[in-house]
């Protein structure tokens, strides 16, 4: 299992668009990737689960990345978070 912790940077926090882009993302992989916070654990291929998280900018979340390649998948997941989602 790899894990990183990432930092929502996104203005809106993680809405809509940035999760169907996390959901899109689990449906190309054969990882399992899930996004944690202190309060719950989250799959990203369920979208509920990723709204019900509530992420604001600036919350820190870590992201679980196991099976698969884990290693590219992990930073794939990186990267969309470092750039905002492509949104900024």
């Amino acid at each position: 299992m790899e894990i990183a912790s990432v930092q929502v940077k996104n203005k809106m926090g993680l809405h809509a668009r940035p999760i169907a882009k996390l959901v899109k993302v689990s449906e190309s992989i054969s990882s399992i990737v899930k996004l944690r916070t202190a309060r719950a654990t989250a799959n990203i291929s369920n979208i509920y689960e990723l709204m019900a998280l509530g992420l604001e900018c600036g919350d820190q979340v870590d992201v679980l990345v196991e099976g698969g390649d884990a290693v590219s998948d992990l930073a794939h997941i990186k990267e969309l978070f470092e750039t905002s989602f492509g949104e900024e």
